[in-house]
Order: structure tokens, then sequence, then C-alpha cells
């Protein structure tokens, strides 16, 4: 009878648990949904104004720009960012963009597939490594500089750059710099940086700039790092914001991306708009 009892109540117990995961799942994924159709409004970003406190963090983000329109930033952060020779776009007067690539880690397969996809397009992309990537894809790392892709520097352990102290910022992109050096075979140095996690203060800027870097940030983005992600849906958010001079966000382990890239690049081209590098969007007078 205590048999049965025990057995009972681990019964009752599991299906507890399995229905607070399902609960859990179902909320997690309602609140995504609105927040990726809730109707942002200038006056929401407004709200948000400098701070004189120069370790003060932001997070960068954008509205989703619609109709070939650049997204809207407040004036005062457009400022901020030009004042230490950061960009999140290029010329917008020139039907061009940029394919930029965060990579953590690698997604078995996928850089080559990427790789392929490109060659096959004839063009070219900057990809922002991570300490981990770098140190156990060597090969891979020497096939994006052969075939003439940009490499960034994306940090040795991808931490929130205002959160650390300046000795450690240097540490974390200078020893990765090194390490690209080392690993590319040709003493490759890296030019632009992208701040993990898109957090930055005036301290993280000035220090990135004083090293010698460029920060790069963006003007689209997806949710292509998520698990609900689809290629569907990951390519449909891509064209929906396309606009002249943009700088686009993708992560280089993201399934969704790379199975649906092949028709995100002929999608981009077929609309009027080519693929340009780094350098080239921000060729002529306006950065942002």
């Amino acid at each position: 009878m205590k048999i049965y009892i025990l057995k009972k109540k681990l019964l009752q117990s599991s299906l507890l648990i399995v229905l607070l995961a399902f609960i859990g799942y179902a909320g997690f994924s309602f609140a995504m949904e609105q927040l990726e159709h809730y109707d942002w409004s200038l006056e929401d970003v407004s709200k948000s104004v400098e701070s004189t406190d120069p370790n003060k963090k932001y997070g960068w983000g954008v509205l989703k720009p619609k109709n070939e329109e650049p997204p809207f930033v407040p004036p005062w952060l457009q400022g901020l960012l030009k004042e230490y020779g950061a960009i999140y776009m290029g010329d917008s007067r020139r039907k061009s963009v940029a394919l930029t690539f965060d990579m953590g880690f690698e997604l078995e397969g996928a850089t080559p597939r990427i790789l392929d996809v490109m060659a096959k397009h004839n063009v070219k992309g900057t990809f922002f490594l991570c300490g981990h990537w770098v140190k156990t894809q060597p090969d891979l790392l020497k096939r994006l500089i052969s075939e003439g892709h940009t490499v960034g520097n994306h940090t040795w352990n991808h931490p929130s750059l205002p959160d650390i102290s300046k000795d450690k910022l240097t540490k974390e992109i200078m020893v990765l710099n090194k390490d690209i050096e080392q690993a590319s075979g040709c003493n490759y140095k890296a030019k632009y940086l992208r701040p993990p996690k898109g957090e930055f203060s005036r301290t993280s800027l000035d220090a990135t700039k004083n090293l010698g870097f460029q920060s790069v940030f963006w003007s689209i983005a997806t949710n292509d790092w998520s698990p609900m992600a689809t290629s569907k849906k990951v390519k449909d958010d891509i064209l929906n914001q396309l606009h002249p001079g943009a700088i686009i966000l993708l992560h280089g382990n993201s399934k969704a991306v790379v199975d649906s890239f092949d028709d995100i690049i002929a999608s981009i081209k077929a609309k009027g708009y080519t693929i340009v590098s780094l350098d080239e969007i921000q060729a002529s007078d306006g950065n942002v």
C-alpha cells in the first residue's frame, strides 16, 4: 500500500513538473510574440536621454525600420556614436548593405556553408570573432581571410564592456587580436570591434577608440539566435527591414540563418541592393 501511494505521488509530481514546464514555455513564447509585434513609438525611445555619467551603460537597439527608411535613432545617440567614430549604418544614399556575423562558437558545418554561399554570389562579409572560435577554428579563420572577408574583434570572453575595468577591457580586446594574428598565419590585424551584447558607455567607446578600433553596431537585426527562429521568419524579417546603408547583424551559429542564407542574399539582390564590405559602406562622407 505504501509503495502504491509513493508511486502515485511520484506520478502526480511528474505531471505537475510537465505542466509547469509547458506553462513556462507557453508564457515565454507569448512574451516573445508580444515583444516582436509591439508597436514601439518614437516617444517611447526618446524618453531615454543621454547621461552625464561617462560610465552610464547603454544597450544598443533600434526601432525596426520600415519602407526602406533608416531606423529611428535619437539625435543625441547619433551624436554620441559619431563623437567616438562608432557606426551603426553606412551611406543612406546608396542601395548597399553590409553583412556582419557574430561568432561565439562554431555550429558544426555552419561557417563553411555560409562561405560557400558567399562565394557563389561573389559577396564579402565581416565576421566578429570571440576567443573560443579563434582557438578552435584556425583553419576556418584562414579561409575567411584568404577568401577576402573582413575579420573583426568581438572580445575574448564576450563580457559587457561597461561592466569591466579599463585594464580588463584592454586585455579582452588585445589578447584576442594577438590570437587572431597568430592563428591567421599572416599577422592579420583586426580594426573593427563589435561590443558584446551591444552594450557600451562613453568610457568603453573611448577606450576602444584609443586602442585603434572602430566600434560597429547595426541597423538591422533579427531574433536568429532564438530556438524558435525559423528560416522563413529570419529571411522575411531581414527583407522587411531593408534600407540603404544597412549594417545587418546575423549569428553564424544560427541554423535558421544557414538554411536560408542563399535565399537571403538572392532576395536582397533582387530588391536592387548590392552587398559590400564595412569599408565600402562607409566610404563616402556620411557614416550615420
